[in-house]
């Protein structure tokens, strides 16, 4: 079955990035059907070289379960964003270890295609060990707002919004590769609880040759800021649905007002041509009877005219 390709910001030819989550909204708000791409699973991943450098690969569903072929979102931070002529598979894991540890604007990133091409999209990242996974649960889903077994894109769109701004400075001792990835994977287990985690090598999580970087204690403020952020999205789906909804009755009435003005404009076109084919008649009878009572004169005055 070939790849589809038909929702922008999430199934689409080619490789989708790198993007920051600004930029990745603006995208799938193109398209509604975005709204029902539900993350299958995502594996915690961490490079074998000397950076250690840690980021996730997430599998997404195509709303229609017919379909079965999948995209593979690749997550992670960097100091800095790449320059404008480097490429899309530019290895950011190069740049985790920096002479300076003063804060520079983390470039949280995003590139996506198909999961077929998962070896030329990880390449940059080779060799790496997948140390974790965690599998949700299949969705029902209707509509932005509901509950779900899984996480959308939306919401993992959101989520990555809210850790960007919660922390937008990369610091080498705080806000790094290993505090993001962490951060991003806890959350979406913490979310979604009923999520299945399996785990190869958890402890190597968040370490780099030994030093142990802790993301817990921003958990707590970034549910919070998640769940107010969360609501606003719905909020303005659910008055973007009511406006449009709002449109819809309008039109469907301004049709109904339409269709009863010239219904009406029919039924008066009617009645005239009805009062013109009466008139019409009237005027044909007359002439017939004016046309038979001057032939029963002529015919009187001719019998008279042949007694005389």
């Amino acid at each position: 079955m070939p790849y589809p390709n038909d929702i922008f910001g999430i199934f689409q030819e080619g490789v989708i990035g790198p993007m920051g989550p600004e930029s990745w909204e603006r995208q799938l708000c193109v398209d509604d059907r975005s709204t029902n791409c539900y993350i299958d699973h995502i594996v915690f991943c961490k490079c074998k070289d000397d950076k250690k450098h840690e980021f996730l690969l997430i599998s997404v569903c195509y709303p229609d379960p017919n379909i079965t072929a999948k995209a593979l979102v690749v997550v992670d931070r960097s100091p800095s964003a790449p320059s404008p002529n480097s490429s899309v598979h530019t290895p950011l894991g190069s740049a985790i270890v920096s002479p300076s540890v003063s804060d520079t604007p983390a470039h949280d990133r995003i590139v996506i295609t198909k999961e077929d091409d998962k070896t030329e999209l990880t390449k940059p990242y080779k060799p790496y060990r997948e140390l974790c996974t965690l599998t949700f649960s299949e969705s029902c889903p209707s509509n932005i707002t509901g509950n779900y077994l899984s996480p959308s894109v939306r919401q993992l769109c959101i989520l990555l919004k809210v850790i960007n701004k919660h922390a937008p400075l990369y610091n080498l001792y705080e806000h790094q590769c290993y505090w993001f990835a962490n951060t991003v994977f806890d959350m979406l287990k913490k979310l979604f609880p009923n999520a299945e985690e399996k785990c190869s090598s958890h402890d190597i999580r968040g370490n780099y040759h030994g030093l142990k970087f802790d993301h817990r204690n921003s958990i707590e403020t970034i549910t919070e800021e998640y769940n107010r952020s969360w609501r606003e999205a719905c909020d303005r789906v659910r008055e973007e649905q009511r406006k449009q909804e709002e449109t819809r009755r309008k039109l469907i009435q301004t049709g109904r007002d339409e269709g009863n003005a010239e219904r009406e404009q029919l039924k008066a076109e009617s009645a005239r041509q009805r009062e013109q084919l009466e008139a019409e008649s009237a005027r044909q009878r007359e002439q017939l009877e004016a046309e038979s009572a001057r032939q029963r004169e002529q015919l009187e005055a001719e019998t008279q005219s042949q007694t005389t």
